[in-house]
């Protein structure tokens, strides 16, 4: 049965005019249709596809993205706390493709797993540094490497720890360690992790190394003046200054000084409102 045939004349005259009306506008939009079809091309279109990403039930929280042969790879914390450190890739940021997980805690690492950080290292591969947690709340950094961000092969310890000389830190405690930012500079690799002074004073310390895998602690660049713990460091350069930004305990927004100290990473950082 057609659409025009299922509204035969002998109903049609015993609906209201209301009724009556509207079946006759249904029936001239139909002939309209069938006299003046409309191209395909000409009809909107909507993408439904949603411009974030998620892994629901799983909380997303801290992650990292690089761009590798034209695709783009997600690195994310998988629940809260984390269960493991999940993947997934796009090429639009709207249409995702979840991975399988790639890393999940082991020995030293077994309460959780935070902040992701990668580097590429030219001829060798990935570096993943990212914040372990045991079960006595106590952070280091650990360290994976892969050459095709699918495959990870995991160190079996930590490669990094404030040095208790200096910092508030202790294996069988809860202490400060984490968020891990590396970069390079002048043939060397520096590492900033939030952490805490003995003297009970936010803190962003530094490690250097020359192969990525042996960590010297070099100090704080940076002490707070007061208990409240510096987040989340992210540190570059700009017209011969270096500027690191950090989230603050207790205080909205992010952060920002700045050094004019030629990258030696010692305590020189001033306060800067300004990136020029």
């Amino acid at each position: 049965m057609n659409i025009l045939s299922a509204f035969r004349s002998d109903k049609l005259t015993t609906q209201p005019y209301s009724r009556r009306l509207a079946v006759g506008t249904l029936c001239a939009v139909v002939v309209l249709v069938c006299l003046f079809p409309v191209n395909a091309s000409s009809l909107v279109k909507f993408n439904f596809e949603q411009k974030y990403f998620n892994e629901k039930p799983l909380e997303i929280l801290d992650h990292y993205v690089v761009e590798m042969n034209g695709e783009y790879h997600l690195f994310y914390l998988r629940g809260n706390p984390a269960v493991d450190i999940g993947h997934a890739k796009t090429i639009d940021f709207k249409n995702w493709e979840t991975l399988d997980p790639v890393l999940e805690p082991g020995t030293w690492d077994n309460l959780a797993m935070w902040a992701p950080h990668l580097i590429l290292v030219p001829s060798v591969g990935w570096y993943m540094f990212y914040t372990g947690v045991n079960t006595s709340w106590a952070q280091q950094t650990g360290l994976a490497i892969s050459t095709n961000l699918y495959t990870w092969h995991k160190s079996p310890w930590p490669v990094y720890h404030p040095d208790p000389v200096w910092a508030e830190w202790d294996e069988s405690t809860w202490c400060h360690g984490r968020d891990p930012h590396v970069m390079e500079h002048n043939g060397k690799y520096y590492m900033f992790v939030t952490a805490k002074t003995n003297n009970n004073q936010g803190a962003v310390g530094c490690a250097e190394s020359d192969d990525l895998l042996s960590w010297n602690d070099i100090g704080p660049i940076y002490v707070h003046d007061s208990w409240h713990v510096l987040e989340s460091v992210f540190i570059m350069e700009r017209n011969g200054k270096f500027h690191m930004f950090f989230t603050e305990e207790a205080v909205n927004g992010t952060s920002h000084v700045s050094s004019a100290a030629a990258c030696n990473f010692e305590p020189s950082w001033r306060p800067s409102l300004s990136l020029s």
